[in-house]
């Protein structure tokens, strides 16, 4: 992975390239950087600063969703789904993969094992159920059972419809654009099904 590059906590965020344009590219959005000075955001986060991305119609919004079903999403290479207790051994094989890029970024990465998948696994189940976060695996449409990494979102303000995003991407398949895809995805779905009127990527 190049220089620059960003670091997230608690198992859904790895380095990815600090701006895509992409990111921007999604209809009816603006970006805006601003410098928290390193807050963390319920144990997920712990970076120096982070781009906002703002629905610029507020007004056509609909109210924020406690729950989003829990079919597969796609985009044109992806399958972006909800994370099953099956997917624990390709989630272990996935991270164990990547640790060289993820050890010196995220703690949760040293000591890495299959046991950390499963709590991993178990949490998001049991987040997705109480509509605190929604994590997906990442799959490719060419091959959909190679998990190459995950993406999520989840509120951190219902009062004022704000929630965080981010992702992952295997070592093995970084480069290629499917973080940026995938966060493309995670924007749709935060604005359109969660009713966001903010998502906030930290880097």
């Amino acid at each position: 992975m190049s220089p620059g590059c960003v670091a997230m906590s608690s198992g859904r965020f790895v380095r990815t390239t600090r701006t895509s344009p992409s990111l921007s590219a999604y209809s009816g959005m603006s970006t805006e950087a601003s410098h928290p000075g390193g807050s963390t955001t319920g144990g997920r986060f712990s970076s120096s600063d982070h781009i906002s991305i703002v629905r610029a119609y507020p007004d056509r919004l609909t109210s924020m969703a406690n729950h989003i079903h829990s079919q597969p999403r796609y985009t044109k290479r992806l399958i972006l789904r909800p994370f099953k207790r099956r997917d624990v051994s390709a989630m272990h094989e996935a991270v164990s993969g990547s640790l060289g890029d993820l050890q010196p970024w995220l703690p949760w990465a040293d000591g890495y094992d299959k046991g950390s998948a499963q709590r991993f696994v178990r949490e998001s189940v049991a987040a997705w159920a109480d509509g605190r976060a929604f994590d997906f695996a990442i799959r490719l449409i060419d091959d959909p059972d190679l998990h190459i990494g995950n993406v999520s979102v989840w509120p951190t303000s219902v009062q004022n419809k704000i929630a965080e995003i981010g992702y992952w991407i295997s070592s093995s398949e970084t480069g290629m654009g499917y973080g940026a895809e995938a966060t493309t995805r995670a924007m749709q779905i935060g604005f359109e099904e969660l009713g966001m009127h903010k998502l906030q990527l930290r880097i």
